[in-house]
């Protein structure tokens, strides 16, 4: 604001100078134009006149001239011919002075109208002058509301800037308890039952001896599976004879759902963080665990009453699949034929892993019906099957909303102030919020902003692109809910539509300078899937 007003009062006092300037310099050029004007007019009067006078002269001494001599020699009558022929040439001559002179009187009837032109809009500028010098009077006057209006806001931002350090240090107060709460949380998390089941079964693999690679493809589809009805009281198939402990397929515990959420419209930011920094695990095991050898003494960790048993293992068109069963329940592990990883359960929840880096996955929920995208950046990209989308960057205070409505929130850091909130509205108002409360209105047709961390944010029409620092990753969300996540490093596509709670991986591949996607994994089914 005091940017704005020193701006304005500066450009009142340009324009104040401009205006004199150019009202001065066209008085006198038009002062001078008439003068010259004048002196033009006088001259040729004066040349005219001098001209007649030099003519009757010359016409006088010339008739006397010609009579003298007509006197003298009467007789030469070709010399009194020739003298009347140039009486007539001079006859014609005066004619064409007199119409010269005609012209003339006309050019001066013309030079008056436009003196008296001139001097109208002489007239004309000497009252815009004034009207300008009034309005100069009004603007001086403008400028001194406008100096007092500037004191007073800076006699303000002085009690807000006090008053914004006492909220902050009133904030670190009291969320230093809450953020001891999170990391004794995020402590026993660690430590849950749930993940160390998860751990299990993601670091388990088949014994080498019993079960080698390329093994499916030799066995009969009745020969690859272990049926659940055949089992006997004691747990085994009727003439089956154990392998050997070392070999054996172990036994593992499982806990589900892998969580139970279930959003409301009005949850906020800080209850969906909180929730589900608690309720997700990092359990993605490496892409290539089938080939790995098991060590013979890990058997003995297995617990003795396990909940699910290894079932079978099966070779389907996307790749590698081990099924575990706990009584109830099934429970899949899928190595597909890209090296990627899909987790899936009986209550729908699925888990897709990229195979590099291992921070890249995609979490569904089946209750909650919500996807989570974890980036190798750490931004946690969140979408609702209501079409609410958000995006949580590593700084914890970067945060993009966008809701059903297409109403958009940007929650922006800053390195030696607390957050702002930029707002969206989807009838095209803007406006930003500081922690204060206090609302300042923006432009709402910006179609570019960069964040302290190098991340950009593109307004594109019906949509709305986040890019990562270095651009290694796109994320664009049409107005319809739609979501594209494009990896360039990686040549990888992920496409979700919520509504349909659809999920597709690609991966994309360049040949003869044209990008081809080949389909990795793919859940759901959609009407209305971005097009390639």
């Amino acid at each position: 604001m005091m940017h704005e007003l020193r701006f304005l009062i500066q450009h009142i006092d340009v324009a104040e100078l401009t205006l004199r300037e150019k009202c001065l310099k066209y008085v006198k050029g038009e002062e001078a134009h008439v003068k010259a004007v004048e002196e033009d007019l006088i001259k040729q009067r004066q040349s005219f006149e001098e001209e007649k006078v030099r003519h009757a002269s010359e016409t006088a001494r010339s008739r006397v001239l010609e009579q003298e001599k007509l006197k003298k020699s009467t007789e030469d009558s070709k010399k009194i011919a020739a003298i009347e022929k140039e009486n007539e040439d001079l006859k014609e001559k005066q004619a064409r002075i007199q119409a010269e002179l005609s012209t003339l009187r006309v050019k001066n009837s013309e030079l008056k109208r436009e003196n008296s032109a001139l001097e109208k809009s002489s007239t004309e500028n000497h009252k815009q002058m004034l009207q300008s010098k009034s309005d100069l009077s009004k603007s001086e006057r403008e400028k001194a509301d406008l100096r007092v209006q500037l004191s007073i806001f800076k006699s303000n931002c002085a009690q807000l800037e006090e008053q914004l350090n006492k909220v902050k240090k009133t904030s670190s107060r009291k969320f230093e308890p809450l953020r001891k709460t999170v990391v004794r949380d995020q402590a026993l998390q660690q430590h849950s039952s749930k993940k160390e089941d998860i751990d299990k079964v993601a670091n388990f693999s088949l014994n080498a001896s019993a079960i080698q690679p390329n093994t499916f493809s030799t066995f009969a589809p009745d020969q690859m599976k272990f049926q659940l009805t055949n089992l006997d009281a004691t747990g085994s198939y009727p003439g089956f004879v154990p392998p050997h402990p070392s070999s054996a397929p172990p036994r593992v515990q499982w806990a589900e759902p892998l969580f139970n959420y279930k959003p409301s419209p009005n949850s906020s930011v800080d209850s969906l963080q909180a929730y589900m920094n608690n309720q997700m695990c990092n359990y993605a095991p490496s892409p290539d665990f089938v080939q790995r050898t098991f060590p013979p003494e890990l058997d003995n960790r297995w617990p003795l009453k396990p909940d699910m048993k290894y079932v079978e293992s099966k070779r389907l068109d996307d790749g590698l699949t081990h099924v575990y069963f706990n009584g109830e329940k099934k429970f899949s592990h899928t190595i597909l034929k890209c090296h990627c990883t899909v987790y899936c359960y009986d209550d729908i929840d699925y888990i897709w892993h990229y195979r590099k880096p291992e921070k890249l996955k995609v979490f569904y929920s089946g209750n909650g019906k919500v996807f989570q995208l974890d980036t190798p950046d750490d931004w946690n990209i969140r979408i609702f099957s209501n079409g609410h989308f958000e995006i949580h960057r590593p700084s914890q205070e970067d945060v993009s909303t966008i809701q059903a409505n297409n109403k958009r929130s940007e929650m922006i850091s800053h390195a030696l102030e607390a957050p702002t909130f930029e707002i969206f509205e989807p009838n095209g108002e803007a406006y930003k919020l500081d922690v204060n409360g206090y609302k300042t209105f923006i432009d709402a047709n910006q179609s570019k902003s960069v964040r302290r961390d190098g991340s950009q944010v593109l307004i594109l029409p019906n949509a709305v692109e986040y890019q990562s620092k270095d651009k290694d990753f796109a994320i664009h969300r049409v107005t319809n809910g739609i979501v594209r996540v494009i990896f360039k490093l990686c040549k990888l596509e992920l496409n979700f539509c919520p509504s349909d709670l659809f999920f597709l991986a690609r991966h994309m591949e360049e040949k003869d300078g044209q990008m081809t996607r080949r389909k990795c994994f793919q859940q759901g089914l959609c009407s209305h899937l971005l097009k390639p």
